[in-house]
């Protein structure tokens, strides 16, 4: 079995991953697996198929004997086998926070209007931490741990995928004052295996002090539909989510029968090319910082209905339900 480290867009072992697929195929094997390390990049969009592609036609190897084991229920192909299973342990991680009691939200003089939880840095997830910094941090639970002079860090910052979008002078500097600020960080439990749950969940202890969530997920190019505990947190939490991930996230997450905000946001830049959806959750983001704590707590009582089914939904929810959902490529 190969496995393939990616993050958007690119494998970050791409040389090592080409000599194993080469030496693979050299020994003889009947069929090349190659593993996405239980998660779920457009193979595409990643740059996987046109690599196996060059590799394949350069040793004369039959397409049809490499199997892929992804976590994008997307992910589909003419010549390749896929094979799609989700990754569990953070959902049932997850789940174990939902008990009898309903998470509530504090309405006091302490309640902010945003949370933002940042480890590793991408071009999206900086944009939306610097504007949250620089224009509602006063607004905002916020943690980026990213540092700009750590080597662990630094090729996920997405600075320059940023600068060539094209940023205003008022963006550069915003994106200059929180790298200089950097690591922000919140009080939480000490965790130094990154998959232990007490990693991922030691930040829901904030969550009854903000009202929605700012979601970035892992992929967003290509065609994905992978999902963690980046989306089953605020679900668990009872807590409104706005994402920032792939083209027409919203409608397949609806598949597996959660419910979204549509009918207090405008969720359709959902439905348009990813690059588009920061700017439109600014929009949201500044629309929600006029309303005030009544305002907040009479919207967050209206959407207790999706919130608790959401929720509901969640509890029950497990691996094998995405296979019936999207199906197992033939």
């Amino acid at each position: 079995m190969i496995k393939i480290i990616t993050a958007d867009g690119k494998i970050w072992n791409e040389t090592e991953v080409a000599l194993s697929i080469v030496s693979a195929m050299r020994n003889g094997s009947d069929v090349l697996e190659i593993d996405l390390n239980g998660e779920g990049p457009c193979l595409d969009a990643a740059g996987i198929y046109p690599l196996l592609d060059r590799i394949c036609d350069l040793m004369a190897w039959d397409p049809g004997k490499v199997v892929i084991h992804t976590a994008n229920f997307l992910e589909r192909h003419d010549r390749y086998k896929i094979r799609r299973k989700h990754q569990n342990y953070e959902l049932q991680a997850v789940k174990k926070l939902i008990g009898e009691d309903r998470p509530n939200k504090i309405f006091d003089q302490h309640f902010r209007h945003f949370g933002h939880f940042i480890g590793h840095s991408n071009k999206h997830r900086l944009h939306l931490a610097c504007f949250l910094f620089s224009r509602y941090q006063t607004h905002t639970v916020q943690s980026y741990h990213t540092q700009l002079g750590e080597p662990y860090h630094r090729p996920h910052l997405g600075i320059e995928d940023l600068l060539h979008q094209g940023l205003s002078d008022t963006q550069i500097d915003d994106m200059i004052a929180l790298l200089k600020n950097g690591p922000i960080t919140l009080d939480l439990p000490p965790c130094t295996d990154t998959i232990n749950p007490a990693g991922f969940l030691g930040v829901t202890q904030y969550y009854p002090g903000f009202f929605v969530e700012i979601v970035n997920l892992t992929f967003w190019s290509g065609n994905t539909f992978y999902v963690d505990e980046k989306i089953w947190r605020p679900m668990a939490m009872m807590t409104p989510f706005i994402v920032q991930g792939p083209k027409d996230f919203y409608h397949n997450i609806r598949k597996l029968g959660f419910r979204t905000f549509h009918d207090f946001w405008d969720e359709g830049y959902s439905e348009d090319h990813a690059d588009s959806h920061t700017r439109a959750i600014i929009e949201i983001l500044n629309d929600l910082s006029h309303k005030n704590l009544a305002e907040l707590s009479h919207m967050y009582r209206s959407m207790l209905p999706i919130l608790e089914h959401n929720r509901k939904i969640l509890k029950s929810l497990c691996a094998e339900d995405f296979v019936l959902v999207f199906g197992q490529p033939s």
